[in-house]
């Protein structure tokens, strides 16, 4: 194996690890984006069923019309205690000193209220996790609104399970950020709460963070953060099986394409060999005339038939003959063989012509119109007998071409525009190159009773070769259908195609010749 192919595959297989680590790891993170969702919305409706305790008992203590602190209102205030358990106590605040509470009756000794953690617009107030005033030993929570203040209950969390060590919850006010209660190991800063783009979702970048916000109604709101993300949450055997799995498989990918770029070379190597050893064969089309339904013309095809690949495609070997400097002798060996083949029917039939296919490489090889001369002298051919068809696929040097063109036209040969319509093969090239024989393509000739663009195109091209001194040849004709139609639209025509014959051999065209046509 080569250095290069060992390096392709050495590099197929990096990719493959790599792009099977990124899989996983967007997978991980999908997961855990989903877990981290799943907690922050239990822990926010946690929170809301709390916080629907405070609220509600204060509400209803602040539509109490009896006398504050009053047997009355103590009496209102214990029922309310008792049915809202996240409240460990609810009572009055007069003059910013607590007076009664439902547990503890009216205080003789009433503890003045510390500074509130928060003050919020509807002027209420918060106390998080504060001394309990009433000199209780544990922390509370506190939530004044007007002369009501509820004690929240050192318990009222305890029934709401931790999340993951990795993953952090904050409950908060939106409208100041206002953090009510906090969940997991860490504290959430503003550096995790950065959005990732879309990309890095598939990128395994360090130091990042997944995080989710969601909300209830304008005043509680939950921010969930996730700081180990992807694949750096999975274990290592983990990693390791999953980076093994994506080397497997780029490798496995890679294998198509080296066996692929193995048989392409191969091919190369037999193509040159059918080549120097004349293993190509050639068949040839009849062109018709649609008036006098008369054969005027064959074309010349080359086949390959390899022993090691079979049949091939002309289109896959004539382009590895082009990308591989194989053009030259290819194009020598089509022209000396199919004049050869031909030279007894070409001089038995002195008005029928002889149409090869030439790439744009061959036009601009000075030797090779010597060697079509050489080669039609040598069987007897006159030159006015030859039609090459060129098709352009790039622009090029459009006016060297047509000085090219100029003097194979000088010979007496005739140049075609193959493929017409298509590409580069277009008016203008046919007025640049003044070619005197234009090849219609078969997609405009098979669009035929479509109604689809190509027909209109074609309607086109039969309004132009009315007007110019240009023999049309339509490709591609299969149907009784499309030759009517062309011979109604352009009665000049030439008409190639299985309707009339497929490509032939020689034996089999003297005896297709030879038949009377209709």
């Amino acid at each position: 194996m080569s250095k290069q192919i060992t390096g392709l595959l050495l590099l197929a297989a990096i990719c493959g690890g790599l792009a099977a680590l990124c899989v996983g790891h967007y997978f991980a993170m999908k997961f855990q984006q989903k877990e981290l969702e799943s907690y922050s919305n239990y822990a926010l409706n946690y929170s809301a069923k709390v916080a629907k305790d405070i609220f509600g008992s204060i509400q209803e203590a602040k539509q109490s019309s009896a006398e504050p602190c009053s047997i009355e209102d103590l009496a209102k205030l214990r029922t309310s205690l008792w049915e809202h358990k996240f409240i460990k106590d609810i009572g009055r605040v007069i003059d910013g000193r607590v007076s009664c509470t439902a547990e503890w009756g009216v205080l003789e000794d009433k503890p003045t209220l510390p500074e509130p953690t928060s003050s919020f617009p509807d002027q209420s107030k918060h106390w998080l996790n504060t001394d309990s005033v009433l000199g209780l030993p544990y922390q509370t929570g506190m939530d004044q609104d007007g002369n009501v203040i509820v004690f929240t209950s050192p318990f009222a969390f305890d029934g709401l399970r931790q999340p993951p060590s990795d993953m952090a919850v904050k409950v908060l006010r939106p409208e100041n950020n206002f953090i009510y209660r906090s969940f997991g190991a860490f504290e959430i800063d503003s550096d995790m709460l950065v959005p990732l783009p879309s990309f890095a979702m598939w990128l395994p970048f360090p130091n990042r963070y997944l995080h989710y916000r969601t909300c209830i109604g304008p005043t509680l709101c939950a921010v969930g953060v996730n700081k180990v993300v992807g694949a750096y949450e999975l274990p290592l055997s983990a990693v390791l099986m999953i980076t093994g799995v994506g080397v497997c498989f780029g490798v496995m990918l890679f294998c198509p394409f080296y066996i692929r770029r193995m048989k392409r070379h191969s091919m190369i190597y037999h193509l040159r060999k059918a080549i120097v050893r004349r293993e190509l064969s050639m068949v040839y089309q009849p062109k018709m005339d649609l008036n006098s339904k008369k054969v005027i013309g064959v074309e010349s095809l080359v086949r390959w038939h390899s022993h090691e690949f079979g049949m091939v495609s002309p289109d896959t070997f004539i382009e590895l003959a082009e990308r591989h400097s194989l053009i030259r002798p290819l194009t020598q060996l089509v022209i000396e063989t199919s004049l050869f083949e031909m030279s007894p029917l070409l001089t038995k039939y002195r008005d029928m012509s002889l149409s090869i296919n030439l790439s744009i490489q061959d036009l601009f090889d000075a030797s090779l119109m010597p060697f079509i001369c050489e080669c039609s002298k040598q069987n007897n051919i006159r030159t006015d007998q030859l039609v090459f068809e060129i098709t352009e696929r790039s622009a090029g040097d459009s006016h060297e071409l047509a000085n090219i063109v100029a003097r194979y036209t000088e010979q007496g040969i005739c140049i075609s525009l193959d493929d017409f319509g298509t590409g580069y093969s277009n008016l203008a090239w046919l007025g640049r190159l003044n070619a005197k024989e234009i090849k219609v393509d078969k997609s405009f000739t098979q669009s035929i009773g479509t109604g689809s663009i190509n027909q209109t195109m074609l309607d086109a091209i039969f309004s132009l070769v009315q007007r110019l001194n240009v023999r049309t040849v339509f490709e591609g004709v299969e149907t009784q259908e499309q030759a009517d139609y062309i011979q109604r639209a352009c009665p000049n025509a030439l008409a190639q195609g299985w309707l009339y014959a497929k490509p032939m051999i020689i034996p089999q065209l003297e005896a297709y010749l030879s038949i009377p046509k209709a």
